[in-house]
């Protein structure tokens, strides 16, 4: 069973001012981060797929694919929805 938890707006606040996400700011603009697209995830090719049922079809992200993908995110105004 998956317990939810909803945050108060207090909560949400206090964890946006967290020193990571402060630095994070610093780093890198809003804009500049908006514009970084979004990771496409590899997969294997449908013509390798029916070949073999033993693989996943994702194949996984790649430490710097997910580094960027990180960066549009972490910061997000838009939290806790999802994209």
């Amino acid at each position: 069973m998956v317990k939810i938890t909803i945050m108060s707006p207090e909560e949400i606040k206090a964890l946006r001012n967290e020193p990571w996400r402060e630095e994070l700011r610093k780093s890198m603009s809003p804009k500049d981060r908006g514009a970084i697209e979004r990771v496409k995830m590899p997969e294997l090719t449908p013509e390798y797929r029916i070949t073999t049922f033993t693989e996943e079809v994702q194949q996984g992200l790649t430490r710097e694919q997910a580094v960027l993908e990180a960066k549009r995110c972490l910061d997000c105004q838009a939290l806790p929805r999802l994209c």
